[in-house]
């Protein structure tokens, strides 16, 4: 079993626990079965809390709180069309989904798409019919904790216009080829790919899904976690070949040509703070995947295989010589290299990991981060260590495998 198997299995274990936990407590009338499976949910918790390094009170909050038997949420979500394009808002990270969110309890699925969309895109729609019903953990990523029913819904507009808020900074419509970055765990390109096949087809019906919501293309498995194979993706290739030649001039750029190198810099990556400053010699993959924050500081000969996100924060600095990977392979020979394998080909399956550094890190000169891994606010990883597992806020960190050494005092503001 890989990394990735691993991860999957924990989680379904925990909410396995979780669901006979709640049961228990909804039907028994025991008081000693009572407290016996509280503690099975409180363990749940807890097993939750160690494996992510979040706070126990917080896990609770999500695992402990409901009432009654578990059942999945649902999630709405809104598919709107101008111009052959569709609405997507962009969320306060860079990243871009279909307005949509949370049912809440007095709303029907219908009322609450409405809602969503006056809230997230300031447009007064009218809710035109249901495409789709998706689990939302068999579609994307990362898997939750619990189980979430998607409802993607084919709205008209009335009137309104967007007004940035407190959950969406940007709204625009955007052709099935020039999507931004998505924000893949509320929508993958595979489901916005079939809004716009139900839009078209007058005859769609829900047993459309079966043949729509299962395919996916090689690049929407890179971003989902899953094995893919770049090669046979035109997107990935082009976005490669791109990114190449924007690197090959940004490295090749006066280092006084300070604008001009911010102006290759910000055609390149994700997005790019206030402050930044990045130095030559600089090498990454796919460039938009690449996400900075504000007063940042990237020193020379680093390396970021951005197959999957990479997100750093505000306040940052990386020494010389840091490679961060969010793409990695199966130790199984069998599922890592490519059978059957023609030249011109790729040889190998790769699948990638999203890794985050938070606000106020430091990352020491020759450090490795390692797929799918978190270093935690204000953090300091020692020069040349491998980041295998996330690290926690403020503390210091070194070595190889990186373990904690100690804790810092950054005192209540930090």
């Amino acid at each position: 079993m890989d990394r990735q198997e691993q991860e999957h299995q924990w989680l379904e274990w925990v909410k396995e626990l979780q669901f006979i936990a709640q049961a228990g407590l909804t039907y028994t009338k025991d008081p000693f079965n009572k407290e016996r499976f509280g503690r099975i949910r409180e363990i749940a918790a807890e097993i939750i809390s160690a494996r992510i390094r979040l706070p126990l009170a917080q896990v609770k909050d999500l695992f402990c709180n409901e009432t009654g038997f578990q059942t999945p949420k649902l999630d709405t979500r809104a598919a709107i069309f101008k111009n052959d394009k569709i609405l997507l808002v962009e969320e306060n990270d860079g990243t871009w989904s279909m307005p949509g969110g949370w049912v809440d309890v007095m709303e029907t699925v219908r009322s609450n798409t409405v809602k969503e969309v006056k809230e997230e895109a300031g447009l007064d729609v009218e809710a035109v019919r249901v495409i789709a019903l998706h689990d939302r953990n068999l579609h994307n990523q990362p898997p939750y904790a619990y189980n979430v029913c998607k409802v993607f819904v084919l709205c008209e507009v009335k009137g309104g216009s967007f007004h940035p808020n407190i959950e969406t900074v940007g709204s625009g419509y955007f052709g099935l080829d020039e999507l931004p970055p998505l924000s893949v765990d509320k929508n993958s390109y595979q489901q916005i790919e079939m809004c716009f096949t139900a839009r078209l087809d007058k005859n769609w019906r829900w047993s459309s899904i079966k043949n729509t919501g299962l395919m996916r293309t090689e690049y929407e498995k890179c971003l989902a976690g899953e094995p893919f194979i770049g090669s046979e993706d035109p997107r990935i290739t082009e976005t490669i070949l791109r990114t190449r030649r924007l690197l090959a001039q940004f490295n090749a750029t006066d280092y006084a040509d300070t604008e001009r190198r911010q102006s290759l810099l910000r055609e390149m990556l994700g997005s790019v703070g206030k402050g930044v400053h990045v130095d030559i010699d600089f090498h990454c993959e796919y460039g938009k995947h690449v996400f900075i924050g504000d007063r940042v500081i990237i020193n020379m000969n680093c390396t970021f295989v951005d197959n999957n996100r990479i997100d750093i924060g505000s306040d940052v600095l990386i020494a010389p010589n840091v490679q961060i990977y969010t793409a990695t392979h199966s130790t199984k020979v069998n599922e890592r290299m490519v059978r059957d394998w023609r030249e011109g080909e790729e040889i190998c399956r790769t699948y990638a990991l999203p890794v985050r550094i938070e606000d106020g890190v430091w990352i020491g000169g020759g450090a490795i981060l390692l797929p799918g891994v978190t270093v935690g606010r204000n953090s300091v990883i020692g020069a040349g260590s491998v980041v295998t597992r996330s690290i926690p806020a403020n503390c210091v960190a070194v070595g190889n495998p990186c373990r904690v050494i100690k804790q810092i005092d950054n005192g209540p503001d930090r």
